[in-house]
């Protein structure tokens, strides 16, 4: 991941004093950068901090000293517990913005409705039936309601 909209990933990771340094990290420098500018999207400044954390290779404010992505090799050699492990998830189990993605909800498992601002943001999570599944009176998911057949 460079920035911008880069798909769902998944962090694994046992290792919670370092997950919570990185997303501090994450949250200071987002909170620097809008600041000075005004704003600050969310996903490349986490990308900017993430890769930082690759390139220096020996810890630092983001807990981690070492990335692995997928069971590819480390960035550096360090003890499992200094690694974060990370994964792209599958773009058609996970998608992200994709124009038509009705044509596909029954393989989605999370819709990511982006590209879109406002109401048109729920006319696309509408379209993939995951609009509506949080019940605010019960302050509970609504059960058996996603997939194809709503």
């Amino acid at each position: 991941g460079d920035g911008g909209n880069t798909g769902f990933f998944y962090a694994g990771s046992r290792k919670p004093v370092h997950m919570q340094a990185l997303f501090a990290e994450v949250i200071s420098v987002g909170r620097i950068k809008i600041k000075e500018r005004g704003s600050g999207a969310d996903q490349p400044i986490f990308w900017d901090v993430f890769n930082e954390m690759r390139k220096r290779k020996t810890g630092g404010h983001w807990g981690f000293k070492c990335a692995r992505m997928c069971g590819m090799p480390a960035t550096c050699t360090t003890s499992d517990n200094d690694t974060i492990d990370y994964c792209a998830l599958s773009p058609f189990t996970h998608a992200t913005g994709w124009e038509y993605p009705e044509k596909y909800v029954d393989s989605l498992a999370t819709y990511h409705a982006n590209y879109a601002s406002n109401n048109a943001k729920i006319e696309k999570l509408k379209k993939v039936n995951m609009w509506g599944l949080w019940d605010a009176k019960s302050g509970q998911c609504v059960q058996g309601t996603f997939g194809g057949s709503r």
